[in-house]
């Protein structure tokens, strides 16, 4: 009876051992597990409050990018000579770029917790800093080759000579002293006609003389004065064209400026909207 006692004993001291055991390691579990989840949550929050601060950052840029486009619309606009006006350069505007501060930088961004954004959204943040960081140097290359005075001197008369280059172009001859030779001027459409055009000798003259386009097979005869050769933009563009390289150069820096400040914009777009979503949810 007496080792059945003390088996007995034994079986229930294994027993409370074992549910002593089971329950420590259930404590360890729950404990952990609580611990873990205060961790995500605590990560998550931060997160949150990081993407706010980026969401804000990325609205306060909104004002400056804005700017900046009006601006290079103004340049582009002039470039090319609306409303009957000749193409220049928009010194103003440039000097509007050039003041402009760079809205972001690494610092608004840089080591924050990205565990609430999509991959998308932090995809578009860092080509939003690099597009950012492009656009304002080239801003500051443009400012340096076209707001000193030499520099304006040298774009303006490039500028005139692009007129030149855009404006259709005959060639009027004449005999002087027994030779034919041969004077340049503006083209102007006749209306209702196809055999004669409307010739000026400057692009700001307003009077214009009409002349019969010279076709193959026309004998100038004793009034060579009457007709007028067209030029060949194409193959004379080397000649017309000489001086209108920098001006050109211009024109293509300010159209890759705006290409850029309009993916930069897009990218503006969809990082409100992602950044967004995030901002409006509660912590945890």
């Amino acid at each position: 009876a007496a080792i059945a006692e003390g088996a007995a004993g034994k079986k229930s001291t294994v027993k409370v051992a074992l549910l002593l055991a089971a329950g420590l390691v259930l404590g360890l579990a729950v404990g952990y597990f609580v611990s873990s989840l205060a961790g995500e949550r605590q990560q998550f929050n931060l997160a949150l409050r990081d993407a706010k601060d980026i969401y804000s950052a990325v609205q306060g840029a909104r004002s400056v990018m804005e700017q900046t486009q009006t601006a290079i619309d103004a340049t582009l606009a002039a470039a090319k000579g609306q409303g009957g006006a000749a193409p220049r350069v928009d010194y103003a505007a440039i000097e509007r770029l050039r003041a402009l501060k760079k809205p972001f930088d690494a610092g608004q961004f840089a080591r924050k917790r990205y565990l609430a954004f999509e991959g998308t959204t932090v995809d578009d943040l860092f080509a939003y800093y690099n597009n950012i960081n492009l656009m304002w140097d080239k801003i500051e290359r443009l400012a340096a080759r076209t707001l000193s005075e030499q520099r304006r001197k040298a774009l303006d008369a490039s500028a005139a000579t692009a007129e030149v280059v855009a404006t259709p172009t005959g060639c009027v001859p004449t005999t002087v002293e027994g030779r034919t030779m041969c004077g340049l001027v503006f083209l102007a459409p006749k209306e209702g006609s196809e055999d004669a055009v409307l010739v000026r000798s400057s692009l700001r003259s307003s009077q214009t003389v009409e002349k019969k386009i010279f076709r193959e097979g026309t004998s100038l005869g004793d009034a060579p004065s009457d007709y007028v050769f067209i030029v060949d933009p194409t193959k004379s563009a080397g000649v017309l064209g000489q001086g209108a390289s920098e001006f050109a150069i211009y024109v293509g820096e300010i159209s890759d400026l705006k290409a850029l400040v309009v993916q930069t914009m897009e990218i503006q777009g969809r990082l409100e909207q992602g950044l967004g979503k995030v901002a409006r949810l509660n912590e945890l």
